[in-house]
């Protein structure tokens, strides 16, 4: 309790790398909404003690482990993110936390309900043209292609990195209508195709 800290304060101290500054002012802002620091300009003081499964209370206590362990790796720059989420190239962890996590569940949820509202009003002889940025490993896609009607859609399954593909590609075999492409959404869509 009382402790002070500052983003560049750990970022030095910590050897976190300075690209990350952008998600650490957002888990700042996120414990002071949530009560646990108290904003004082630059300075953040913890009001408490922070005990760890505060910070991942969501999270398996499995997750946990591997959060406390990874994570300080990615934001030191001693191993990549995608071996955070990917470990030893196993989508298993980044998948388990898609199907487990309340705030995924929520999301997937909000998209079966849109879709499935677009489906229905979809007029007849029209064909539904479905864009997905940043699909990764899949897990909104593996929600919402079972209630596609496949005579009808066409799905862009798209990511800024072609490691996803050959696993989607395998994942999703049974649905001939999906598409894997490039797509880096900070570019020009028209200048990738």
């Amino acid at each position: 309790a009382g402790e002070e800290r500052t983003i560049d304060g750990l970022i030095r101290d910590l050897g976190v790398l300075p690209k990350h500054r952008k998600v650490l002012r957002r888990w700042f802002a996120t414990l002071a909404e949530d009560g646990i620091l108290e904003p004082r300009g630059e300075v953040s003081v913890s009001r408490e003690p922070l005990a760890p499964a505060a910070l991942v209370e969501l999270a398996s206590a499995e997750q946990q482990a591997y959060i406390r362990e990874k994570l300080p790796e990615v934001l030191t720059g001693k191993s990549h993110p995608l071996e955070f989420f990917l470990p030893e190239g196993s989508s298993s962890t980044v998948e388990a936390s898609y199907r487990e996590l309340a705030i995924f569940r929520y999301c997937n949820g909000i998209s079966d309900a849109l879709l499935a509202n677009q489906v229905q009003a979809l007029p007849a002889g029209r064909r539904l043209r479905i864009l997905e940025i940043g699909a990764g490993t899949g897990g909104t896609t593996s929600r919402v292609l079972p209630a596609l009607p496949p005579e009808r859609v066409t799905y862009d399954f798209t990511d800024v990195s072609d490691f996803f593909f050959a696993r989607a590609a395998d994942k999703f075999a049974g649905f001939p209508f999906v598409r894997f492409r490039r797509l880096d959404a900070e570019q020009a869509p028209a200048d990738q195709g």
